[in-house]
């Protein structure tokens, strides 16, 4: 995943939570994004342990959860 936006309180910090676990690659501002992805995509290595990083991640049933959570506190 590449993060192209620049963000703000919460959302940066959602954002260097994807970098610091290795699901992303935050893109800034002067930074090339050509290169970025030139580097990703030959770097079969990188990407593959990225996207199993994702998977570990993955909180698939986080919005049912979410909702059971609010349901019940109503």
């Amino acid at each position: 995943m590449l993060l192209l936006i620049q963000f703000l309180g919460q959302e940066e910090e959602n954002a260097q939570f994807l970098v610091d676990n290795d699901v992303a690659i935050w893109i800034k501002k002067g930074d090339n994004i050509a290169r970025a992805l030139k580097n990703l995509y030959r770097d079969t290595e990188h990407f593959n342990l990225m996207k199993q990083n994702t998977i570990l991640l993955a909180k698939p049933q986080a919005t049912d959860m979410i909702c059971q959570i609010l349901l019940h506190e109503i």
